[in-house]
């Protein structure tokens, strides 16, 4: 199966944990700014990191598009 991580992070915590993640699983890592729908589109499955401030992720605006 062919996997995806993709990440939002702002002071780089949950970009490391994306980072760890795709090491170890030998999937690609993306930036959700650096992503387009041909990537999003061309995968089984992905793993979504996100930072969480004042209880709202981060992606949460991207995640309902």
């Amino acid at each position: 199966m062919k996997g995806i991580v993709i990440y939002k992070s702002k002071y780089g915590a949950t970009s490391q944990y994306a980072q760890w993640i795709s090491k170890d699983l030998k999937l690609p890592v993306f930036e959700i700014d650096e992503l387009d729908d041909g990537q999003l589109n061309s995968n089984k499955y992905i793993i979504l990191g996100s930072s969480v401030y004042v209880g709202k992720l981060l992606i949460e605006k991207w995640l309902k598009n």
